[in-house]
């Protein structure tokens, strides 16, 4: 990654003028270094790689405790994120690749190094509990759509893609903005198709 890279994503998530209002908003910087990992503008320096990414998950601690998130829901994001940013490195050709398996994000972190089958079960107990823990739904999915694929990565697209879709179609319903199928189609004549 280049130095300007490196620095935008280790600056404090940047919000609009009304300011952020999800863990999804306070973590678009973090997103925005993933975007760019997955598409090949890796990290030259691991120490300084994790010092950034520690620093930002930092700053979306105390960011996220001033909005009035829940720990729990800060902490699935956290791990979702760390399972993410490990992935992409991991599969990876950049030079820290090896260095970084040793001792990923999550092992530093969490003391986890199954983050691919782990992550999943925490997506599904945070689904069961459905509206309490929809910032670290969203931030979940948000990790999926940039391509995370743990224990699925095996399997081909289509369970993951469907988990994704049904996670997103959750987070609609549960954000009030779920429309049926078709919803600016207009209903049939009656009387022409009866004909």
């Amino acid at each position: 990654m280049t130095p300007h890279i490196e620095r935008r994503a280790a600056a404090p998530a940047r919000a609009a003028a009304t300011g952020p209002r999800s863990l999804v908003d306070l973590m678009y910087e973090g997103f925005y270094a993933l975007f760019l990992l997955k598409n090949g503008c890796g990290p030259h320096d691991k120490a300084g790689f994790v010092d950034h990414i520690t620093q930002f998950l930092g700053d979306v601690d105390r960011r996220a405790k001033q909005m009035g998130v829940a720990p729990e829901d800060v902490e699935a994001a956290k791990y979702a994120y760390c399972a993410a940013v490990d992935e992409i490195i991991l599969r990876s050709q950049y030079n820290i690749r090896e260095a970084w398996e040793t001792r990923p994000l999550q092992l530093r972190l969490f003391g986890d190094q199954l983050a691919g089958e782990h992550f999943f079960q925490k997506l599904e107990d945070l689904r069961a509990r459905g509206n309490v823990h929809l910032q670290s739904l969203e931030v979940f999915h948000l990790c999926l759509l940039l391509g995370f694929q743990g224990k699925y990565a095996l399997d081909g697209p289509d369970k993951l893609n469907y988990l994704s879709s049904r996670l997103g179609d959750e987070i609609a319903r549960m954000r009030g903005k779920h429309r049926g199928f078709a919803p600016h189609a207009e209903r049939p004549d009656q009387i022409a198709n009866k004909l």
